[in-house]
């Protein structure tokens, strides 16, 4: 029967252990290496949605341009329109207040 205690088996384990312990510094550095690259791609995934987030903040603050033109011109238009119907209405209201005022 072989001494478990003999300088070959004790050498046999600390060569066991080594290959073991090596095994699993090989399995942590690939997760390492896999978190790195899903940090990585999470990054850019990131920094692509930041950039499509950026162009449709850009291209609503365009679109609220154009609609307050839009809203100015029609404010224009209604107050020209107000003052032609207050004319029509009221067509001796603005001769009246010039010659009471006198």
């Amino acid at each position: 029967m072989a001494d478990p205690n003999s300088p070959s088996d004790a050498l046999a384990r600390q060569i066991a252990q080594l290959r073991q312990r090596r095994e699993r510094l090989l399995v942590q550095s690939a997760a390492q290496m896999y978190k790195q690259a899903a940090v990585e791609k999470e990054e850019s995934v990131l920094q692509d949605i930041n950039t499509e987030l950026k162009t449709i903040h850009h291209n609503l603050l365009e679109k609220i341009k154009r609609q307050d033109a839009m809203n100015e011109e029609m404010r224009k238009e209604i107050d020209f329109w107000r003052n032609k119907l207050y004319e029509a209405v009221f067509p001796d209201d603005s001769t009246e207040e010039s010659t009471s005022s006198s």
